[in-house]
């Protein structure tokens, strides 16, 4: 029996509201495998846009290195991006690609900085930007 001090519906209530907090996790688990399924998704599609990359002429040759070794089996980009390789080839990769990344920041800082100075949009210091980048990338590939 119930303690006599504890209000009629009380414990219907309390059992009502467990059941209630139940389907809400459930409900949130199910959300959150969609969005762990999405996003796995978006990674393997990434993963194969970068590996067809990587294995074109466009590519610069510390990416076409790694991706080589990667189709021979070695390793996988999962693993090459998160440090799990201990490999001179994706080492230099990563210091390319912070290299070139640190430029792009510096490319779009300046654009700001002009566009400021020129009471421009921010959608104009990123065409400034993007004209840099393209002009650049031109430059580099004769």
């Amino acid at each position: 029996m119930g303690n006599p001090s504890e209000p009629p519906g009380l414990r219907r209530e309390f059992y009502d509201r467990i059941e209630q907090a139940n389907r809400e996790l459930a409900r949130v688990r199910e959300q959150v495998e969609l969005m762990r399924d999405r996003v796995r998704a978006d990674r393997s599609d990434g993963a194969e846009e970068l590996a067809q990359f990587a294995r074109s002429a466009e590519a610069p040759p510390e990416l076409r290195a790694v991706q080589s070794r990667i189709d021979r089996g070695e390793f996988t980009w999962e693993q090459a991006w998160t440090e799990d390789v201990d490999d001179e080839d994706v080492r230099r990769l990563r210091r390319s690609a912070r290299t070139f990344f640190a430029d792009v920041a510096a490319v779009f800082e300046t654009a700001e900085e002009i566009a400021r100075a020129q009471g421009l949009s921010s959608d104009e210091a990123a065409d400034l930007a993007f004209q840099e980048l393209q002009r650049r990338k031109e430059a580099d590939h004769g």
